[in-house]
């Protein structure tokens, strides 16, 4: 409680002493400060005192030598910017167009076929493999700026016709004829008999 009466009191004294007139005659004035001399160089005696350097000034580095990586070199290439907004549109419009171009070769309509004609996975697999690696390689071919994209679209549709999960079998020597496992297993043959 006794906090809350000083409060208007204390905002009373110090607005009292900031509305009071400010005067330059009232700033105190302090006396100069003596600066003692001293030689810039205390040198033994019978030296004679050194001459002013008359040369080129001392080397300063040029803004080429603050760079994290030194100066470019001359055959180093110089980093691309970033494409602008058109440029990303007309790559995805070429990607279409050489992406459609590939795909409607004879060779590749053959390979397609040929995969969706398998009778087992794996042939099906190894004919989408084939047909994925020839188009991005006529691709590349026209049109090597987009390597990159390229790579990465083989990249992923290999990936994806790739057998991922491999469960492993179970020899069917180790099952009895209800499909469970047998306690005690023969061990496998030594030699397979010839017929």
């Amino acid at each position: 409680m006794r906090f809350f009466l000083l409060i208007p009191i204390f905002v009373l004294a110090t607005t009292g002493a900031a509305s009071a007139q400010y005067s330059p005659a009232q700033e105190p004035t302090l006396p100069p400060i003596e600066t003692p001399v001293v030689p810039d160089v205390i040198r033994p005696q019978g030296l004679p005192a050194p001459t002013p350097q008359t040369g080129p000034p001392p080397y300063t580095p040029s803004p080429y030598d603050l760079l994290p990586n030194g100066p470019p070199q001359p055959g180093q290439p110089v980093q691309p910017s970033a494409p602008t907004a058109e440029q990303q549109g007309n790559d995805r419009i070429r990607w279409r167009q050489i992406r459609t171009i590939t795909a409607r070769e004879p060779f590749a309509i053959y390979l397609l076929q040929r995969a969706n004609l398998a009778h087992t996975l794996e042939v099906k697999r190894e004919y989408l493999r084939l047909y994925y690696q020839w188009t991005c390689k006529r691709m590349r071919a026209l049109e090597p700026r987009l390597a990159v994209t390229i790579d990465a679209y083989e990249r992923l549709n290999i990936s994806r016709v790739s057998q991922i999960f491999v469960k492993p079998s179970i020899p069917l020597r180790i099952l009895d004829r209800h499909g469970n496992p047998i306690p005690n297993p023969p061990p496998p043959p030594l030699f397979s008999p010839k017929p």
